[in-house]
């Protein structure tokens, strides 16, 4: 039941425009059939108005029928031209038709000659035309946002990421970072609007930057860093644990690992990606994100475990060991309902958290770390009884 009025609630706010712009032209039918009821209009000012609604209903049409001509021309994309003429575009325009047309019907009357019955007829059918006009005047706003949502979310994201992956596969980095600035700023509008379609053909092409990149044969170019992809990864899935997007952020999270444990291998300090990790996972665990939360903690013990084995990345393993037990302190502060799953799948990694954190490393977690003091033994006595 409260999914049911979960969604009706997101379908009401998703079209909230649309509805405004029903609303709207409702009260302007009902305000022109009060006064005309009031003030009986004369018959050449009714003439006036019908021509004038059909000529400014009829340019507004056109120009509509031209942004999305001009828009599929522009998106060098075959099927931009059905993303744009949608469902909406469709009912939109024969509202225009029927506003453009009844205007006309009614010029065929005049209202001197009506009797009353049929004058009032008249009155209300002229009522109709003014509020289908507003309406249709309205009605731009939303259509607009429509076509900028279609412009960014489905044109935008295929042309720049063919851009990215072109510009990758050239060894053109600065044109790649270029891409992945936009497509950054892509994925934090569709994380506003909660829309996830776009924003795993995001992640995947900027995850996939870094993997090319960094598995390049005859080693790595002095012009690549996988810094403003980290950045943009680290950007929207900040964003989209505020938004409790837990599927997505989980996704990032595991793009994240595995970029990772490939700078790790390729002599790549990932200090970076430890940071991103432990600012993604210390708010997902607040928001009992569960997915999201759990796999962010095996994310820091992988890593940590890759990095022991090179002595030069000993740094790396015991800051990712430092913020694991960051994290498990915040998990049993909390989200202390999921502590127990945490414990298992720390279990079955086969790492043992008092193999992995010294007798001082634990002293600090549990004592010197503002908000959550106390919390870190608690998590280890619940880990050593399980």
């Amino acid at each position: 039941m409260l999914n049911y009025i979960k969604e009706i609630c997101e379908k009401f706010f998703k079209n909230i425009y649309w509805i405004i712009c029903v609303i709207f032209g409702f009260d302007v039918y009902l305000i022109s059939y009060i006064i005309s009821s009031i003030f009986p209009p004369s018959n050449d000012g009714i003439l006036y108005l019908l021509s004038s609604i059909s000529q400014a209903l009829a340019a507004i049409f056109a120009l509509v029928f031209t942004i999305i001509i001009m828009v599929a021309s522009m998106s060098k994309n075959y099927s931009a031209m059905d993303k744009l003429f949608n469902k909406n575009t469709q009912i939109l325009m024969i509202i225009f038709v029927i506003g453009i047309i009844l205007p006309l019907f009614l010029l065929k009357f005049d209202i001197n000659t009506l009797n009353s019955i049929r004058g009032q007829i008249y009155n209300v059918v002229l009522s109709v035309s003014i509020g289908l006009a507003a309406f249709c005047i309205a009605a731009i706003i939303p259509l607009l946002r429509n076509y900028n949502g279609i412009v960014k979310f489905d044109i935008g994201v295929y042309n720049l990421t063919d851009k990215l992956n072109e510009a990758t596969k050239l060894e053109n980095y600065p044109r790649a970072e270029s891409a992945i600035y936009d497509l950054k700023d892509i994925g934090l509008d569709a994380i506003k609007e909660k829309n996830e379609k776009p924003l795993f053909i995001i992640t995947n092409v900027i995850s996939n930057f870094i993997q090319i990149g960094l598995s390049r044969n005859g080693g790595i170019l002095p012009l690549f860093s996988p810094r403003i992809a980290i950045f943009a990864l680290s950007e929207m899935g900040k964003n989209a644990t505020e938004k409790d997007m837990d599927k997505f952020a989980n996704s990032i999270i595991h793009d994240l690992q595995m970029s990772g444990k490939l700078m790790i291998n390729k002599g790549v300090d990932a200090e970076e990606i430890i940071v991103t990790l432990q600012q993604i996972g210390i708010k997902a665990i607040k928001n009992k994100m569960k997915y999201t939360a759990i796999f962010y903690m095996q994310s820091l013990l992988v890593l940590g475990n890759e990095a022991s084995s090179e002595k030069q990345w000993e740094h790396l393993s015991n800051m990712a060991y430092r913020d694991f037990g960051v994290g498990v302190a915040h998990f049993e502060k909390y989200f202390p309902e999921e502590a127990d799953n945490v414990c298992f799948e720390i279990k079955s990694m086969d790492i043992e958290i008092n193999d992995i954190l010294s007798t001082e490393s634990k002293d600090s977690l549990n004592n010197k770390i503002p908000g959550i003091e106390g919390y870190f033994e608690k998590f280890l006595k619940r880990y050593n009884s399980f």
